[in-house]
């Protein structure tokens, strides 16, 4: 406000350059492997070439090196898109972890996180209903086809970690497998979708964001078109005590139909659903991150052109980013 004031008296440079940093993003604990996403952030007018960026980076777990990979064009583990780096080690609770990128031009960035305690003890209950009577779908005759209101939701009974700061999310995993039938061939694809679905009115529960919307958080490197984050919640309210996570998401009924064609032949297609719950477990760190995140996306001067400052946070000495170790615990396929 007080540059537009003097804008017609002061002169400013509009070209302005930000300093170059290296941003980093890794969760050690989510997988059986660590991934990292290494990059410069650099400012718009910048006239930095990020196409030659050539950090190296260094990962330590307990005091000891171990090896990082980096992922080029044409290569894959477990299905990491190229340009990520990854250890092949399968942190566990306790593990220190340490992230060391240099690169030229840049200052050197540092940080560490440590892999938070198992979830101990926890009951997870789940239930289909019907979002329109708020019945449960076992006790109701669905008629006239497909039933749009149909509901997955989710509760999750947890023993919370003294630790303040902690956060835990719930992830809804949903595996679609579509078959188209010709009259002369057949066509098949199974896709799995990573939906967070939607926030209950959770106003008494210590629910993130505040705002019933769901950040979008990319865990271990793996991208997904469908992935709409995580349904987070924080300790705030209930550090150290008993807790109740709830969530839920649109429930799909397997169903088929036919048509015919523009060559006026019959298709038939028919899709078939699954789901299982991942739930996770997040340090400070990331807790922090997370909300910050959270209040920068959704803010009532964003709205209006203007965005308050304080909101950023990174654990990332001298950079960018966020390196926070976290768990995750994947249900088998439920019975539905």
């Amino acid at each position: 406000m007080v540059v537009v004031l003097f804008s017609c008296e002061e002169k400013f440079d509009l070209r302005m350059k930000g300093d170059n940093m290296i941003f980093v993003e890794s969760y050690p604990g989510v997988e059986d492997f660590i991934a990292l996403r290494v990059g410069p952030a650099v400012s718009l007018n910048s006239d930095y070439d990020v196409s030659g960026f050539s950090p190296d980076v260094k990962l330590m777990v307990n005091g000891d090196v171990v090896a990082v990979e980096y992922l080029r064009q044409g290569d894959s583990l477990r299905g990491i898109p190229a340009g990520y780096y990854v250890a092949d080690y399968a942190p566990v609770p306790g593990d220190r972890v340490n992230v060391t990128v240099s690169a030229d031009g840049f200052e050197t960035v540092e940080s560490e996180t440590v892999v938070p305690d198992s979830l101990g003890d926890y009951k997870l209950e789940y239930l289909v209903y019907d979002s329109s009577v708020d019945t449960k779908v076992m006790d109701m005759e669905i008629v006239d086809g497909i039933n749009y209101n149909l509901r997955l939701k989710v509760k999750l009974d947890i023993q919370d970690s003294p630790v303040a700061g902690d956060a835990y999310g719930i992830q809804f995993v949903r595996e679609l497998d579509y078959l188209v039938e010709y009259p002369d061939s057949i066509q098949r694809d199974t896709t799995l979708y990573y939906q967070s679905g939607q926030v209950p009115d959770m106003s008494d529960n210590p629910l993130l964001p505040q705002t019933g919307t769901v950040i979008d958080v990319n865990f271990n490197g793996i991208s997904c078109d469908s992935y709409d984050g995580v349904t987070m919640f924080m300790d705030r309210k209930f550090n150290g005590q008993y807790a109740t996570l709830e969530a839920e998401v649109r429930f799909n009924e397997d169903h088929t139909y036919s048509y015919v064609d523009y060559q006026e032949q019959e298709v038939k297609v028919t899709s078939k659903y699954r789901y299982k719950i991942r739930i996770y477990k997040f340090t400070p760190d990331f807790s922090r991150y997370a909300y910050a995140q959270n209040q920068i996306d959704n803010n009532l001067f964003g709205e209006i052109g203007l965005a308050p400052a304080g909101y950023a946070y990174s654990n990332i000495k001298n950079g960018a980013g966020i390196l926070a170790g976290a768990l995750m615990l994947e249900t088998d396929w439920l019975e539905l």
